[in-house]
C-alpha cells in the first residue's frame, strides 16, 4: 500500500497537506494514460505531478491543431465553410474546457479520495485486525488502475466509439470545416486530426473516470465487508460514515466536465435552431442526472450497514431513554409535589436532554452517508455549463431591453 495511507498517528490536516505535496503514485487514481503519454514523448519524468502542464498538452494535442489545420485550410482555398469551426461551440467545450478540466481533476478528486480512505484508519473504524485487509483492497485497486491492460482496453474502446459514432453520423451532420476537400477522402486534414486525436484523447480521460469511479465503488464495497467500528450516536448522523461526502464533492469537478460537454453540444444546437427542442432537452437533461447519480451511487455500499446499525440503535437507545424518562419522571413528577425553586439546575434535566439529544441523531441516522451542501454542489457544478445556453436562448435584442431597463 502506497505511503500516504499508513497509519503513522498524523492529524487529518498534515495529512491533507502531506498528499498535496507527495509524488503522484501516492494520490488515488491519479496519472494513468494522462501521464503515460507526456512521458512518452518525453515532456514528463519521473513521478512529477504536473497537472497543470498536462492539461496544457492536452489543449494543444486535441483543441489547437483543428483551429489550425482548418484556418489553414481556409487560407489556402479562399473559403469560410473551414472556419466554421471558430463558431462550433462543441468542439471548444470539448476540447478546450472538458478534456483539460477532466485532467486538473485527477490531483483535486484524487486528493479527496485519498483523505477520505486515510480516515477510515484515522477515525478507528477499522478494527486494527482488519487494517491489512483495508489496505490490500486499496493496494490491488491501484494495481488495476495501473495495469497496462486496462490502459489497452481503454485505449481500444475509446478508439472503436470514436469511429463508430463518427462513421455512423448521417453527412448533413458531419460539420463544414470536417468535410473533404479536393484530394483529400472522407474528411478534411482537421476531420482526420479529429478523428484519429482529438475525439480518442477526450474519450480516454472520460473512460479514464469511468474505470476509477468503478475501482472507487470496488473499494468501498470491500471495506463494507471489514467488521467497521460505526457508531449509531455520532453527530454526523451517519454512524461516523459522514466524511464520505468528501468524494462526492471531489467528483463534482468530473460532473462538471461532463456537463460541459452536454453544454457544448447543446449549444450548438441553439445557435443553429434558435432554441432547444423539448425532446433533446429530455435527453440531455437525463444524461447529466444519470452522470450525477453515478457520483453518489458507490456510497450506495454502505447502506446495508447504516441500516442494521440505525436498527440496532433505534432499540437499543429506544429502550434505554424509556427506563432514563421513567426514572425522571418517578423522581420530579410524584404526586402532590411541588417544584423545587433550583429544579433547572439538578444535573437530571441536562442529563436527560442530552440522552434525548442523542437518541434523536440514532433515529435520524442517513441511510446513505452524504449531506445535503455536498449535494447542492454536485448539483451546481453540474448544472453550472448550462447557464450560457439558457443565455444563448433569449435574443440579444431582448437581453438589451432589461438591461436598459434595469439602468434607466
Amino acid at each position: 500500500m502506497p505511503a500516504a495511507f499508513a497509519d503513522d498517528g498524523r492529524s487529518f490536516a498534515e495529512m491533507s497537506a502531506m498528499i498535496a505535496s507527495r509524488p503522484t503514485r501516492d494520490v488515488l487514481f491519479e496519472g494513468g494514460p494522462s501521464i503515460e503519454l507526456p512521458r512518452r514523448f518525453g515532456l514528463l519524468r519521473g513521478s512529477r505531478r504536473d497537472v497543470v502542464f498536462r492539461a496544457a498538452f492536452v489543449i494543444a494535442l486535441a483543441w489547437l491543431p483543428l483551429v489550425i489545420l482548418s484556418t489553414a485550410q481556409a487560407l489556402a482555398l479562399n473559403t469560410d465553410s473551414e472556419l466554421s469551426i471558430l463558431r462550433d461551440v462543441g468542439a471548444h467545450a470539448r476540447y478546450l474546457l472538458a478534456a483539460p478540466l477532466l485532467i486538473v481533476a485527477e490531483a483535486e478528486c484524487g486528493g479527496r479520495l485519498s483523505i477520505v480512505l486515510r480516515q477510515f484508519i484515522t477515525a478507528g473504524l477499522v478494527p486494527d485486525g482488519q487494517v491489512e485487509r483495508f489496505n490490500t483492497a486499496i493496494a490491488s485497486s491501484r494495481r488495476l488502475f495501473d495495469s497496462k491492460a486496462a490502459y489497452a482496453a481503454i485505449a481500444a474502446l475509446a478508439y472503436l466509439i470514436g469511429v463508430t459514432a463518427l462513421v455512423s453520423l448521417p453527412a448533413e451532420q458531419v460539420p463544414a470545416w470536417m468535410r473533404p476537400v479536393s484530394v483529400i477522402p472522407l474528411y478534411s486534414l482537421a476531420g482526420w486530426w479529429h478523428l484519429l486525436v482529438s475525439i480518442p484523447l477526450l474519450l480516454i480521460a472520460v473512460l479514464g473516470w469511468i474505470w476509477r469511479l468503478a475501482l472507487w465503488t470496488r473499494i468501498l464495497w470491500l471495506t463494507t465487508r471489514l467488521d467497521l467500528h460505526l457508531m449509531a450516536s455520532h453527530p454526523d448522523r451517519a454512524a461516523g460514515l459522514g466524511f464520505l461526502a468528501i468524494s462526492v464533492r471531489g467528483f463534482s469537478i468530473v460532473s462538471a466536465a461532463f456537463a460541459i460537454i452536454t453544454a457544448g453540444r447543446a449549444g450548438n444546437v441553439v445557435l443553429l435552431a434558435g432554441a432547444l427542442p423539448p425532446r433533446q432537452f429530455v435527453i440531455y437533461a437525463g444524461a447529466q442526472l444519470a452522470f450525477a447519480t453515478l457520483f453518489v451511487a458507490p456510497l450506495l455500499a454502505f447502506t446495508p450497514a447504516l441500516l442494521k446499525t440505525w436498527r440496532k440503535g433505534t432499540l437499543e437507545y429506544g429502550s434505554l431513554s424509556r427506563r432514563v424518562g421513567s426514572a425522571f419522571e418517578d423522581k420530579w413528577f410524584v404526586a402532590n409535589r411541588g417544584a423545587e425553586p433550583a429544579a433547572l439546575d439538578k444535573p437530571d434535566f441536562s442529563a436527560t436532554t442530552d440522552l434525548y439529544s442523542i437518541t434523536a441523531n440514532v433515529q435520524a441516522i442517513r441511510f446513505v452517508p452524504i449531506d445535503n451542501a455536498s449535494l447542492l454542489m454536485l448539483a451546481g457544478a453540474t448544472l453550472l455549463p448550462f447557464v450560457p445556453v439558457a443565455v444563448l436562448t433569449v435574443p440579444l435584442d431582448v437581453i438589451w431591453s432589461n438591461i436598459k431597463d434595469l439602468l434607466i
